[in-house]
């Protein structure tokens, strides 16, 4: 039977407006949107044909992944895993939007020194690159979520921003039922629920999910199963765990830590981690003030000159977190959170500001292995006889780890175990 290691993350930005309430006849069509009526040029209607050097505009948005990472593991001690992925792709949806000061700040954050429309058309092309895989399932889904007498306000405009750069899904007065029932379908049932942490006043709700599945480039054999071996957390408690144990190709140690890279099926994507070399420090402060120069330091320190008895114990970390809007306002999105200062008259002529942001995530690692016809890497063999020295990393005490797409080295999810779960 195959076996895949699988990874789901859903982000919701829900905007509250001056409206009242949701309808719940569930309709699933936009109603006489309105037709662009301020004078202005839409930023991404600009931003169609704008070019850009790939490598900048993508080490700018780095910034923002790790600066939010780190926010999200400030003062806190228990699992975490994020998709700046999702967050950025809702995000850059809302930011369509906007305009005025509240358009800067999403641009100033989101993508630090780009332009906006440098900024709009590196979300576009970054949604279809995650989109397209061949090998592994990677889903990026998109749904818009409105009341129905407000759907009317909404410039025809945005409608044709969010379907024709992120292939949204737009529904008028969808019953919160239906939305749940839409998000566990297109999750495979990992993501059951998410109505009851929506505002049943909100007039409009930006839904981002991607669902990552794959297998194991090489398979893990019974015998590379250990069963009942020790993971001791910061505050040296023991538990019980499973490690899979296999030989990787390269070695990483830099920026205060060490570690390897194991692929999935496919090659593209692979799943890097992260182990300090300070075993008193704790994951999460460790992880708050990594950054991206960290990142690219611990990357360049590659070694393929070894090879690596890699350690990775089976877990799954389920996290929510309903506070993000805290996060982005001290990182500088301040002001599409306020009544008086929101500016999204690229999208409405209503007066609309960003309500509460929530991200949901839950990843399983476990031995789950490829297809047969997939190659295998017997662990213990060597290429072309050379001799290669080898080194252990055994994640058997708190790590960081990243889902990274490895032919840009952009992270798609990152995360950290404490413990063992």
């Amino acid at each position: 039977m195959i076996r895949k290691t699988a990874s789901v993350v859903l982000g919701v930005l829900i905007l509250a407006g001056c409206l009242t309430g949701c309808a719940s006849r569930g309709k699933r069509d936009i109603i006489d949107p309105q037709k662009k009526s301020s004078g202005k040029r839409s930023v991404f209607a600009v931003s169609k044909d704008v070019e850009y050097d790939t490598g900048d505009v993508q080490s700018k948005y780095l910034n923002f992944v790790f600066e939010s990472t780190g926010k999200f593991c400030s003062d806190y001690d228990g699992n975490i895993v994020i998709s700046p992925a999702s967050l950025f792709i809702a995000l850059e949806m809302t930011a369509g939007g906007a305009d005025g000061e509240t358009l800067r700040q999403f641009t100033d954050v989101l993508v630090p020194g780009a332009s906006d429309e440098e900024a709009f058309r590196f979300a576009a092309d970054y949604y279809r690159d995650l989109a397209e895989t061949g090998d592994i399932k990677l889903d990026v889904i998109d749904m818009i979520c409105l009341n129905e007498d407000f759907s009317k306000s909404v410039y025809e405009d945005y409608y044709d921003f969010v379907k024709g750069k992120f292939d949204s899904e737009i529904f008028a007065g969808i019953k919160p039922d239906e939305i749940d029932a839409m998000i566990n379908e297109k999750t495979d049932g990992m993501i059951p629920e998410i109505s009851s942490s929506i505002d049943p006043a909100a007039d409009m709700t930006v839904i981002n999910a991607i669902v990552f599945k794959a297998g194991w480039k090489d398979e893990y054999y019974s015998k590379e199963i250990e069963y009942d071996q020790v993971f001791t957390q910061n505050n040296g408690a023991e538990q019980k765990v499973t490690l899979l144990k296999s030989l990787e190709d390269g070695y990483f140690k830099a920026a205060g830590a060490k570690g390897f890279m194991k692929y999935y099926s496919g090659g593209r994507y692979a799943f890097l981690a992260i182990l300090p070399d300070d075993d008193s420090i704790k994951i999460n402060d460790f992880m708050a003030s990594f950054t991206y120069e960290d990142y690219l330091l611990f990357l360049r320190s590659f070694d393929g000159s070894y090879e690596v008895e890699a350690y990775i114990p089976e877990f799954t970390v389920e996290y929510s977190n309903d506070n993000v809007s805290a996060i982005l306002a001290d990182m500088g999105i301040t002001d599409a959170f306020d009544p008086g200062k929101a500016d999204f008259s690229n999208m409405t002529g209503k007066d609309l500001y960003l309500g509460n942001i929530i991200h949901k995530t839950t990843i399983t690692v476990d031995r789950e292995g490829t297809e047969a016809t997939s190659v295998t890497m017997i662990p213990g063999s060597t290429m072309g006889g050379d001799f290669h020295p080898r080194v252990e990393v055994r994640l058997d005490r708190p790590f960081a780890y990243m889902i990274i797409d490895t032919e840009t080295d952009i992270p798609v999810f990152i995360g950290t175990v404490n413990n063992v779960e």
